[in-house]
């Protein structure tokens, strides 16, 4: 008995809510600080030559991500003294048939999506339609491996830190769905604030990216991994950088480009599309997950 009081004493240490504050602030700052010490270093010894090629700069950009995992790593094991691996899941690993099962009903549901373009010539005049660029297979076929590494560095470490860390220490410390979903999702929306590119649609896309954050949390909650929002994640980032860019800076790697006004309404309505295919994959994904769960709780009783 003692020793199980002990044990609950260490977790609920573990998951002080000083601890959930200055754990993130010391993760900001390491970022930072090692960012800062990349940049330096690749302003030294990296000639200006090599960063030329814009497809080899959004690699380096989606790879440096490796650096959010590194900082939260550090965090997790020297201030919360638990397994980095923890904030994947209960089990303490990444749910490969949770990922792979949402990573296949991502792409069914954005091929659907697909079907439906022709439609816009209907909505739109043409002056706002896209002017679509397709880049040469031989170009851009030798990217497509990198790239899906570097993606999946760069969305499992913000699944890990949003999804993980951050829901995690406060669903251990508040029940409150306000808290632990709300919250860290209003900050993955002010993380994609960016009025420069997208103007008045800022608000539309951070509030894209803040609904997305909520149904990703409900569906690590429910599941106890992120496997599935990590699933939803890699896919829709994988569509948006590497097949269909928007003609921006992250474009390079993408064998369709699409230039248009990303302040304009074209923009809004693909934001807009964008997060009511989240809404259904989540919906299929939640109904699926309970409907298992309650699959198995029939035969536990049976």
């Amino acid at each position: 008995m003692q020793e199980h009081l002990l044990k609950l004493d260490r977790k609920e240490k573990k998951l002080e809510f000083w601890r959930t504050i200055s754990g993130s602030l010391l993760f900001v700052a390491l970022t930072l600080i090692f960012y800062g010490m990349i940049f330096y270093f690749f302003s030294i010894y990296i000639p200006n030559s090599f960063l030329l090629n814009q497809k080899i700069v959004v690699i380096l950009l989606f790879g440096s991500f490796i650096i959010w995992h590194l900082t939260l790593f550090l965090v997790v094991s020297v201030l919360h003294k638990r397994s980095y691996l923890s904030l994947m899941g209960v089990n303490k690993n990444l749910n490969w048939n949770q990922f792979w099962f949402a990573v296949f009903l991502t792409i069914s549901l954005s091929f659907l999506g697909l079907a439906i373009a022709p439609l816009e010539s209907i909505l739109f005049d043409e002056v706002h339609l896209p002017r679509i660029e397709i880049s040469l297979l031989k170009d851009w076929i030798p990217w497509v491996l990198p790239a899906c590494i570097v993606i999946f560095i760069q969305v499992s470490a913000e699944e890990m830190f949003f999804r993980g860390y951050l829901l995690q220490q406060l669903k251990g410390r508040f029940n409150s769905f306000w808290i632990w979903a709300i919250f860290p999702s209003i900050l993955f929306g002010i993380a994609h604030y960016d009025f420069d590119t997208f103007g008045n649609n800022t608000f539309f896309y951070v509030l894209n990216a803040f609904i997305f954050g909520v149904l990703a949390s409900i569906i690590t909650n429910q599941s106890n991994n992120i496997g599935y929002a990590l699933g939803m994640h890699f896919v829709n980032n994988i569509f948006g950088i590497l097949f269909f860019g928007i003609g921006d800076n992250l474009s390079h790697l993408s064998l369709v480009k699409y230039y248009f006004d990303e302040t304009g309404i074209y923009m809004t309505y693909i934001i807009i599309f964008q997060t009511s295919f989240q809404i259904i994959t989540f919906l299929i994904l939640f109904n699926w997950l309970n409907r298992n769960k309650n699959e198995k709780n029939s035969e536990k009783i049976t």
